[in-house]
């Protein structure tokens, strides 16, 4: 897989930890992205990211094993299409993609200056099909849980520790499901 083709696949359309898009990730062409994080009504991040690949000697391009693959994403076992290393920066810019946010507490309201900055990451783009982290993590997925056909896992959350929230009690982390497991997230619903 060429570096344009990684980019293409991580900027087609967000990548979910649930599949009612509360908190997601997304990045776009012009190497900015977003970072969000709410369960309505409530809301505790909506930033803006900057992004960037990563070159490493650990950057593996793996070749497809069958170039007629679909995007159907039928494949119960995931195929590894690139391991890669990832640079992402949190900011504390509110996003725009969502309206006004100027009545909501988010981002540097919520967290410590150390919850942002530049980090790197070790990545692992999969194929195949995918329900979201979140409705795995559930006692049974849902029958209304879509699959997906990407997943993109990182190497440890994007979302900012407990510890580096202004107060830890008001992290939306639920006992079961903590922030630090918060690394795979999934993209390209498939059409049932």
């Amino acid at each position: 897989m060429s570096k344009d083709t990684l980019i293409s696949l991580l900027c087609a359309e967000p990548w979910r930890l649930d599949s009612i898009n509360e908190c997601q990730i997304s990045f776009q062409k012009d190497f900015t992205g977003e970072l969000i994080c709410i369960h309505q009504p409530q809301a505790w991040i909506l930033a803006q990211t900057e992004w960037r690949l990563r070159s490493s000697d650990t950057d593996i391009n793996v070749p497809s094993e069958d170039p007629s693959d679909s995007d159907s994403g039928t494949s119960d076992k995931p195929h590894l299409l690139r391991h890669f290393n990832i640079e992402i920066t949190l900011t504390k810019r509110a996003i725009t993609s969502r309206g006004s946010l100027d009545h909501i507490t988010i981002n540097d309201e919520r967290l410590t200056d150390a919850g942002f900055g530049p980090k790197t990451y070790s990545a692992r783009l999969e194929k195949g099909s995918f329900h979201t982290a979140f409705e795995r993590k559930m006692p049974r997925v849902p029958e209304w849980a879509p699959r997906f056909a990407y997943r993109l896992v990182l190497d440890q959350s994007p979302y900012p520790a407990r510890s580096l929230w202004k107060d830890p009690e008001e992290a939306p982390d639920p006992e079961w499901f903590p922030f630090t497991q918060w690394r795979e997230f999934c993209s390209r619903k498939i059409a049932k």
